[in-house]
């Protein structure tokens, strides 16, 4: 963790368009840091909400489960290019960006520690918070244990944004129960838990969608998102080629002798895991859909990575980054304006639809406080 807020300090201390800032601190008192990309403020008066109203949000927020090391590594190469890059930096004047590199910095210092004597291994202790649990756990509590749980959700309410990131990671070799006879992993009694046992590449292990008459145009939203994941993610030859060659053993040595745990539900030639049909946004297991339009994790070989494997994966994990950045920045995002006036003053309202198009539908079943937020956080 200190080398990656060292980054954030360096590009906010270099660009204008950077700022950083305490978000909180772990169980262990570990300081967490987050920086917001978009063109420079000079104006004495600014506010978030206006900022999120006026333009798109993204929220990049990395490492809950900190031995999955590869997602700080391309939220920050990310950011690097937003800020470095002409054309990448041109992004931000249609899109407000947030990265959060560390969630969990306790199980990032453990892992990185651990890593110092085992590079090789998974070193699965630094998955968790300091106290054997998952550092999101509690996050939802009026008091909890852990204090890094509250973070996302304190993001979520004062960015309010279009799209919230979640990239997580697993084993980069094959796992092994010592004394199991062989059985590969199994946790928690979850024999399912085997399909986890080699690399299948980098995939996606869910992908949620609304499917609601009164969310009309989230469903299709979040199939143009897939669109530009798999485009991307094909684009990059190394990647394209490493996804490849691991899919295909892990048809030969898993789909082909047990199809029931292991899948490979294919989408443009990416593995993403489906769902048989979409949420209606109401049952409160998520964020907001009148606000965040869709959430999403991915999964990358990197329990452990180094060196060129680090890199190669870290390189799916910045294209996935970019293409969600460029969903948002190819949007026709229009901000509705009215006005009334009333004895002795006047009103001006000021809206964005999310995503973008004719606000349509009757949202009148769906809490109408914009800034109720239920974290959904991997399992």
């Amino acid at each position: 963790p200190p080398e990656g807020h060292q980054m954030l300090a360096k590009m906010a201390s270099s660009f204008d368009e950077a700022s950083i800032y305490r978000v909180g601190r772990s169980y262990l008192g570990k300081e967490i840091w987050a920086m917001d990309l978009m063109p420079a403020v000079s104006a004495t008066h600014w506010s978030h909400v206006k900022a999120t109203t006026f333009k798109p949000t993204v929220v990049y927020s990395a490492r809950q489960h900190a031995n999955e090391v590869s997602s700080t590594s391309h939220v920050l190469r990310h950011a690097e290019l937003l800020l470095t890059d002409p054309e990448q930096r041109e992004k931000l004047n249609k899109v407000n960006v947030i990265v959060h590199p560390f969630t969990n910095p306790d199980g990032a210092q453990l892992a990185y520690d651990l890593y110092t004597t085992n590079p090789d291994y998974i070193l699965h202790a630094g998955y968790l918070g300091s106290l054997g649990q998952d550092a999101s756990s509690g996050g939802n509590d009026s008091h909890p244990i852990y204090p890094e749980s509250t973070v996302r959700g304190r993001l979520w309410a004062t960015w309010l944004p279009d799209i919230f990131l979640n990239p997580h990671g697993y084993p980069s070799h094959q796992v092994v129960q010592l004394f199991s006879e062989y059985t590969g992993l199994v946790r928690r009694g979850r024999v399912t838990e085997r399909n986890w046992g080699f690399n299948k590449g980098w995939f996606m292990p869910g992908f949620s969608f609304i499917d609601n008459p009164s969310f009309p145009r989230h469903k299709d939203a979040a199939f143009q998102i897939r669109d530009y994941i798999t485009s991307a993610i094909n684009s990059n030859r190394e990647v394209f080629e490493m996804n490849q060659r691991n899919y295909a053993r892990y048809r030969r040595y898993g789909v082909d002798f047990d199809p029931d745990i292991f899948r490979l539900p294919m989408t443009d030639s990416v593995l993403i895991q489906m769902p048989l049909k979409g949420s209606s946004g109401e049952g409160g297991g998520g964020y907001n859909p009148r606000v965040t339009i869709w959430s999403g994790t991915t999964e990358a070989p990197d329990e452990t990575a180094y060196g060129p494997w680090m890199e190669l994966i870290a390189k799916a994990g910045l294209s996935w980054d970019q293409a969600i950045l460029n969903y948002l920045n190819d949007g026709d995002h229009k901000v509705n304006r009215s006005g009334s006036h009333f004895f002795g003053g006047v009103s001006l309202r000021m809206s964005r639809p999310r995503p973008p198009g004719d606000e349509e539908g009757d949202q009148s079943s769906v809490d109408q406080n914009p800034r109720r937020m239920l974290l959904r956080y991997k399992p």
